[in-house]
């Protein structure tokens, strides 16, 4: 996502959201794994952490920044845009978006909701909720 114009367009911000968490997920789980073989094995922190604090930087409301530096990648990806299908998107208010996903490849095919305010001209990702097999919502980490 490089225009600022994509940041006009929720779903925009969250399809490349997830496309570039996918990525940083994909990158940090090799990044380990070469570590591990070295005299290192926990030099790959530091740059995980950096590129994680890069995304939420570009896409998540500022105050998901103090958990840039909190491991989170997993095997299959927790974020997969060919795995996450979009279900809905529901504008609350012309500042308020909900995008209703399902997820097919993660451990828990579940279905997520991610809500999107509109500040300073452009959206940005609020937070997220997944749902558990009886439809009860609960908070989860970007």
């Amino acid at each position: 996502m490089s225009s600022e114009a994509e940041f006009s367009d929720p779903l925009k911000v969250l399809t490349g959201f997830i496309s570039e968490m996918n990525q940083w997920e994909l990158n940090s789980r090799r990044m380990s794994r070469e570590a591990r073989q070295t005299a290192s094995p926990f030099s790959h922190h530091q740059p995980v952490a950096e590129e994680k604090a890069r995304i939420l930087a570009k896409y998540c409301a500022p105050k998901h920044l103090k958990y840039a530096n909190v491991g989170g990648f997993t095997k299959p990806p927790t974020y997969d845009p060919d795995g996450e299908r979009i279900l809905e998107v529901v504008t609350e208010n012309p500042r308020r978006v909900s995008i209703y996903t399902q997820q097919t490849t993660t451990v828990y095919n579940r279905k997520c909701q991610y809500v999107l305010l509109k500040k300073e001209g452009r959206w940005w990702i609020d937070n997220k909720k997944y749902f558990d097999h009886e439809g009860k919502p609960y908070k989860a980490s970007l």
